[in-house]
């Protein structure tokens, strides 16, 4: 019986997990989705702006970089980090099967 119930929970997980992938990669990549949005956005942005835009992209960089090398020699780099993007794309699959179950369309 446990093992009933161990395989079941896992089929779940891989479920709701591939859910989430397929959904988030319609809305991400097609025709008008989310990538295209975004890359408009910035676009638009960089080239309307270009004085404002640069110091503000190598500002991120340089953030981001300090903040991903003081994260690896502190050795906290990927402890929940993947825990909580297996649950956020469980949560992403729970609300595309829903959404398509209800309204038919992702």
């Amino acid at each position: 019986m446990k093992q009933v119930r161990d395989f079941l929970e896992s089929f779940i997980i891989v479920v709701l997990v591939v859910a989430g992938l397929v959904g988030i990669s319609y809305h991400m990549f097609r025709g008008g989705g989310w990538f295209e949005a975004a890359l408009g956005r910035f676009a638009a942005f960089v080239f309307e702006r270009p004085t404002v835009s640069i110091p503000i992209v190598l500002g991120v960089i340089l953030v981001l970089a300090y903040l991903h090398d003081r994260r690896m020699a502190k050795g906290t780099h990927g402890k929940r980090l993947p825990t909580l993007i297996l649950y956020a794309l469980m949560a992403a699959g729970a609300y595309f099967i829903g959404h398509y179950a209800i309204v038919g369309t992702l």
